[in-house]
């Protein structure tokens, strides 16, 4: 991750925490109180510029999928969580979840031109989308005709981001904005395990680095994931999540401090940054990581 987008997930961090120090526990009785017992709906919703921020600081399945690529050159299906499973779940929660994990794989396939799969994984996302009524967040036919060529990685990406921010925007003001957090957490536990899985058997220092990096995004998510801790599924899944955190303790990640370059293109001075992110992490830790990421995202696809 570069010091820059890594700075940006702090300040989200650091905008969050505060934000929710704020909300007193007496106000949250009242609010417990006149909800009753419809636990799916949060006290308050996060602003949806606010997730927008923190979402665009998280390293995308695309760009953990080309690294992925670099160290696995073959093609692994068994990796990914089958497109048949669709049918198994019925909750919004099973289905906001699995739609972050099948656009993983959908991100992972794509990486490997595996043009049958990525149409199955996309039926599989869009029934769920629209099982959840958000299905016109999906243009099926521009994501199918991008899915089906590697060369279209960078479009697939835009287009996929466009409309995760256009769901959450909508989903916020339907107060679900649980169900978008719960794509996006689905999505990244997703990366985090084909990620740990190759790394577990590839001595590849870049995959570990990028493994050992996802404590900071692990962070924002339990942050995020216990502002909807009335909705006992979020609830059971962050502790899920802080018993993965236990294991990333131990785990440094600092910042090297190097001085800028400056130089001048075509008349304009351009200053480029030259700090470096340091993370040290183990294969005993990598492999810690994937053992617990295995039980937990197991849970989630079955």
């Amino acid at each position: 991750m570069k010091p820059i987008k890594l700075l940006k997930l702090l300040i989200a961090i650091t905008a969050v925490s505060m934000f929710l120090s704020g909300c007193g526990s007496s106000e949250d009785e009242a609010l417990e109180q006149a909800m009753g017992k419809d636990s799916t709906i949060a006290k308050s919703e996060i602003s949806s510029d606010l997730i927008n921020e923190i979402i665009k600081s998280i390293p995308s399945p695309v760009e953990m999928s080309s690294l992925i690529r670099e160290v696995e050159p073959k093609y692994n299906g068994q990796f990914l969580n089958p497109a048949g499973n669709v049918g198994n779940y019925t909750t919004n929660f099973q289905k906001a979840v699995n739609i972050g994990i099948y656009g993983t794989d959908l991100g992972y396939i794509n990486m490997y031109n595996e043009k049958q799969d990525a149409i199955s994984y996309l039926n599989s996302m869009t029934k769920l989308a629209e099982d959840m009524k958000i299905g016109q967040f999906f243009d099926y036919n521009m994501i199918k005709r991008l899915a089906s060529n590697s060369n279209n990685l960078d479009s697939l990406l835009y287009i996929t981001t466009s409309n995760y921010d256009k769901m959450n925007t909508y989903l916020q003001e339907q107060n679900r904005g649980n169900l978008s957090l719960l794509m996006l957490t689905g999505g990244w536990i997703e990366a985090l395990y084909i990620a740990s899985s190759v790394a577990e058997k590839d001595n590849n220092p870049a995959l570990y680095e990028r493994v050992g990096e996802q404590k900071i995004v692990l962070d924002q998510l339990k942050i995020l994931l216990d502002f909807y801790k009335t909705d006992p599924h979020v609830s059971e899944l962050n502790g899920k999540l802080k018993d993965l955190s236990a294991v990333y303790d131990s785990i440094k990640i600092t910042t090297e401090y190097h001085p800028p370059t400056i130089e001048i293109v075509n008349g304009v001075k351009m200053v480029s940054e030259n700090n470096k992110t340091v993370i040290q992490v183990t294969k005993k830790e990598v492999d810690q990581i994937f053992n617990l990421v295995s039980t937990i995202r197991q849970d989630l696809i079955k």
